[in-house]
């Protein structure tokens, strides 16, 4: 199933041994566009400190709930490398989390192949081992507002991402069109992207203004359906879902 990431923001975290705080934030990588991890407010109980929660420490979303249950005591939790709030989370620090839990680090913007069933070559690895550890992963709060541009103008502004829940992948940006059109707003997924400049807060759709806006609309309140994606798919005549996940099926 699809789901809105913003939506999620202020989950309950409950560690085997208690709940230990509420979700912050989501850190994504914008090469490969996978949920990371979580970014935990521990409050009080570790005050000053950013706590990393992977996808893979995590066990059945009660999304009624809005609770995530996480396979880590809190001692495990509070023993994560230290990492301070304005630190951005190089290759390096990640591969230290990976030991300290002691998962795999398969790297690439994508967990141990435990969750999504991917398995990496030899070469993917050796070409990992190459990435600069300075690279940094994405804030989902941070990037909220940027600007989406069209070759013939600005279309809206980032509002959200949608991810799959099963995979974390994540499937859509939401574009919030309401400074030109109100009450609209747009689904457009990574790949129909010509580029993203980060530093300037502007993402650049390969698509029109003028297409854009007569585009189906989708927003975070309304079930996302393969129907529903169907028809956004035919009308900017993109083959399917392989253009969105790789795949030849909805994951939903």
């Amino acid at each position: 199933m699809l789901r809105p990431l913003h939506s999620m923001k202020g989950y309950k975290l409950a560690a085997e041994d208690g709940e230990f705080g509420r979700v912050k934030d989501y850190l994504f990588d914008d090469e490969y566009w996978t949920v990371r991890y979580l970014v935990a407010d521990t409050g009080r109980w570790i005050p000053h400190r950013k706590v990393l929660i992977s996808p893979v420490s995590l066990g059945t979303p009660d999304w009624d709930d809005g609770r995530f249950p996480v396979k880590l005591t809190k001692e495990q939790v509070e023993q994560q490398p230290d990492l301070e709030a304005d630190e951005p989370v190089s290759r390096r620090h990640e591969k230290l989390w990976y030991e300290t839990y002691g998962y795999p680090f398969w790297g690439y913007g994508i967990v141990p192949p435990a969750l999504f069933d991917i398995e990496q070559s030899e070469d993917e690895r050796e070409e990992f081992r190459r990435i600069d550890e300075a690279t940094c992963l994405r804030s989902l709060e941070e990037v909220r507002g940027y600007d989406i541009e069209a070759p013939d103008g600005t279309i809206g502004r980032l509002e959200d991402l949608i991810m799959d829940n099963e995979t974390w992948a994540i499937r859509y940006l939401t574009v919030n069109m309401e400074d030109r059109i109100p009450d609209r707003s747009v689904f457009l997924a990574p790949a129909w992207f010509e580029s993203f400049d980060w530093e300037q807060q502007k993402l650049f759709c390969r698509f029109s203004r003028e297409t854009v806006d007569a585009a189906p609309e989708l927003h975070a309140d309304m079930p996302i359906t393969p129907a529903r994606e169907k028809t956004l798919f035919d009308y900017f005549d993109v083959p399917g879902w392989a253009s969105v996940t790789g795949r030849s099926e909805p994951g939903i």
